[in-house]
Parts: structure tokens; sequence; C-alpha cells
């Protein structure tokens, strides 16, 4: 009986140690996400709390603003936990576009975030550790001064950072604790 708990709680654990490692692929240079993939966007099951795979600081409130034949609009805003997270850190609204209608794009200051659900095997995923499908997100620095943007000095976009959100709660209701 010992021999059974001992086991259990080894595969238990390497089962959470596996999922903490969802989405790690993604890390690294270029957009990793196939846009193209992305399934229809869950706008009935978007709302609420989601938090980014592995970063325990940074919660994201999704709200549907507006859900019309003709436009979608989701408000975002993103919180830090260890900072005041009273208030929002970045906030923008992400819009579907005609070319990309699967992919919703958010401006957030000087950032393009990208969101999209995607098949976790489209992207090379175990779907047993990752779920069958996940909210991959991507956000590009976007911060060209004015300087570099007429040629006066060159600076590098920076690559995309791609990640892979988990809803924490459907709920808008954002707890701090207090330090």
């Amino acid at each position: 009986m010992k021999n059974l708990l001992v086991i259990a709680s080894l595969f238990f654990s390497l089962n959470l140690w596996s999922q903490d490692q969802c989405g790690q692929s993604l890390q690294g240079v270029g957009d990793a996400f196939p846009w193209g993939l992305a399934q229809p966007f869950p706008w009935t099951k978007i709302q609420g709390l989601w938090k980014i795979d592995g970063n325990t600081d940074l919660v994201l409130k999704l709200k549907v603003i507006r859900q019309t034949s003709s436009l979608k609009q989701l408000d975002v805003q993103i919180y830090s936990k260890s900072e005041s997270c009273m208030e929002p850190k970045m906030k923008g609204v992400g819009l579907l576009t005609s070319l990309e209608k699967n992919v919703v794009r958010i401006i957030v200051e000087n950032k393009l975030i990208k969101l999209a659900v995607f098949n976790s095997i489209d992207l090379e995923m175990n779907p047993s550790l990752c779920g069958q499908q996940i909210m991959g997100i991507s956000m590009v620095d976007l911060g060209v001064d004015f300087d570099s943007a007429l040629g006066s000095s060159s600076s590098p976009q920076s690559p995309a950072k791609n990640m892979v959100l988990k809803k924490i709660t459907p709920s808008l209701d954002l707890f701090c604790k207090k330090h």
C-alpha cells in the first residue's frame, strides 16, 4: 500500500511538472503559431480571467464588449499581481479582421498581441498534457522610436513572445492579496 502511494504521488507530481511544460517549445525567436490554422474564436467562452502558463504574476481580464454579426470586440486588461493589481498595467481593445477571422488583434502600449485557439496537435503538442485545444498568445514589441522610424538610427524589432494562456475563472472579479 505504501509503495502504491509513492508511485501515485510520483505520477501526480510528474504530471503537474509536464503540464507546466506545455507551451515551453513555443519560446524563442519568431512567431511560432500557424495563424492560418486558428480555430473559430470562442466568443461565448473567452470572458474571464486568464494567466500565462508558467507565469504567476500576469493576469489577463478578457471581456466581450460588442458582438454583432459584423463586429466583435474584446476588452483586454493586463494586471500584475506583484505591482499594484488594483489598476491594469496595460489596456486595449481586441478586434477581428476580415483577413484572419479567427485571430483577435490587440494593440496595448506599443505591443501587438494576437490571440487565437489552436488544436494542440497542429502545434505538435501532446493533447493529453495540454488539452485538445490551447489558447495561444503572441506579443510583438512595436516600440520603434520616432528617430528610428525616420531612419536616423537602427533599432531591431524584438521577436515575438509566444505563450499559452490558461483560464483561471469565468468571473471578471480580480482579488488581490494585501502585502
